[in-house]
């Protein structure tokens, strides 16, 4: 593969996206062709991303959970098709039906009928209740389809998978990746947590957009991922991710040091890359891509007429993916230090167009057009609750009134103070400002996600506050309903 003018479209590229930096790995019949950084990590202090820059690769963790339940399928401790609460006792579903037959395939296709909820973690510290807890509280979480019905994308479920390798390992997900991935790989760069991160000398800062100013670039926080770690805690460099590019290339099988390692059968391989579901997560489509489906941690694709396979990642102020087309025997990743950027998808499917010699098209305008779309109707959606609201009307009842605890068994508590003249709630750890609309309704803000949530409080028939509902999950067609925990006597404390 010639690489051509790629290094400076991908330089154009960063300057396109308005993204800090970016580190590019290709590996092409097994040998690494292109492992660099473009741009800078620390934009702030002009310091370069580099090919051993270490960055979250968020979701695309999922690949390396569904390869962790391979191995112990391979090692007879585990099936795809066995019921997961044989691995966690005492697992539930909201859905009965669910509860009784989840198996690890399912909830490594999305197919178990659950929406994604992700603000039950995401909405606070990620470090507020463990892992077990997390599953614990996935009998709470309503479903919006049955069983097997469809295909949603879904993160607690992959937290499931993990807590199932932990069960049946006796290691903690995260030490099992490490021992049975990592090390075989060499990927000794690549860890788990925020922390351990920001102790690599070569780190990248998370940055986004300030969509109100012309997308200019905008430090962000670093996200911690905590219990749903399974689900997208890996942070890696594109130096150590070629080594994963070659095993699920080599079909199971690596070559380190002129020796050949096994990780995992090829039976399990060709396993995880057979479509199970269909699935539709963008809200365009283009006819270059076809035929997007569920494999097991991966997304499977056609692209120009020929079969890939995929996973993208997205955490606070980073983007990633890691892309592969097994007939060509190449593999792509990109690693980016902004927030829910398409540059990733436009530069793949741009390499791609050089593999095949694809006419020339400007993925970079067309992801742009279609991003350009969407979020002018996220706009709109949040300029129609402003327009709605009624000026001049006040709280049923005095402001301090409000103030207490909710609770909800499956997201959690939600402790609202009143502060000054306003409130202010503590959801699950995390800080959120609340204004008010009108009414009894108030308006929580998310400003990790730069959202409000239209949310209204209820009163009993003595006129006391009884709950506030938070429309947490929009494809439930209904608020997430927090019950007001009683106070207690004086008697009693």
């Amino acid at each position: 593969m010639e690489l051509g003018d790629l290094r400076s479209f991908i330089e154009e590229s960063l300057e396109f996206w308005k993204v800090p930096g970016v580190a590019v790995s290709i590996v092409k019949d097994g040998e690494v062709i292109l492992a660099e950084g473009f741009g800078y990590k620390d934009l702030e202090n002009k310091k370069k991303m580099t090919a051993d820059t270490v960055l979250p690769i968020g979701s695309a963790s999922k690949s390396f959970t569904a390869m962790a339940a391979a191995i112990l399928i391979d090692e007879e401790k585990m099936t795809w098709d066995t019921p997961v609460n044989e691995y966690i006792p005492g697992f539930k579903m909201y859905d009965p039906v669910a509860s009784a037959n989840a198996n690890i395939r399912d909830m490594l296709c999305h197919r178990t009928g659950l929406p994604r909820h992700d603000l039950m973690w995401a909405g606070g510290t990620g470090l507020s209740f463990t892992r077990e807890d997390l599953i614990r509280r996935v009998r709470y979480l309503e479903n919006n389809a049955g069983f097997r019905e469809k295909a949603q994308y879904q993160n607690h479920m992959l937290a499931t998978v993990g807590h199932a390798v932990e069960n049946v390992s006796g290691e903690s997900w995260e030490d099992f990746v490490k021992e049975k991935i990592f090390k075989p790989l060499g990927m000794n760069s690549s860890n788990f947590h925020v922390a351990d991160s920001q102790k690599a000398a070569d780190h990248g800062l998370p940055y986004r957009h300030d969509f109100k100013n012309d997308m200019a670039i905008k430090p962000a926080e670093f996200m911690e991922l905590g219990a749903p770690g399974p689900a997208g805690s890996i942070n890696s460099t594109v130096n150590d991710m070629t080594n994963w590019i070659k095993l699920m290339l080599g079909k199971g099988a690596f070559t380190i040091g002129g020796k050949e390692v096994r990780v995992v059968s090829e039976e399990r391989v060709t396993e995880m890359l057979a479509p199970q579901m269909h699935i539709g997560l963008l809200p365009w489509e283009f006819p270059e891509h076809q035929f997007l489906t569920c494999g097991m941690g991966w997304f499977l694709d056609v692209y120009r007429g020929h079969r890939c396979f995929e996973h993208g990642g997205n955490v606070t102020g980073f983007t990633a993916l890691v892309s592969m087309m097994p007939d060509q025997n190449i593999g792509i990743c990109v690693l980016a230090n902004m927030n829910s950027t398409f540059m990733n998808h436009a530069l793949v499917d741009s390499i791609y167009d050089r593999v095949l010699n694809a006419e020339k098209t400007d993925w970079n305008n067309r992801y742009f057009a279609e991003i350009t779309k969407l979020l002018a109707q996220m706009q709109e959606g949040k300029d129609a609750v402003e327009k709605g609201r009624i000026e001049g009307t006040k709280p049923s009842l005095d402001i301090s009134a409000y103030a207490g605890v909710y609770e909800h068994p499956g997201y959690g508590t939600l402790a609202i103070t009143q502060k000054d003249d306003a409130l202010e709630a503590d959801f699950n750890g995390n800080k959120l400002r609340m204004t008010h609309h009108h009414y009894d309704q108030f308006m929580p803000h998310l400003d990790r996600f730069e959202s409000a949530l239209p949310s209204r409080f209820t009163l009993d028939v003595m006129a006391g506050v009884e709950s506030i509902s938070v429309p947490f999950e929009g494809a439930l067609g209904k608020d997430i309903v927090f019950t007001k925990k009683a106070e207690e006597s004086e008697d009693k404390k």
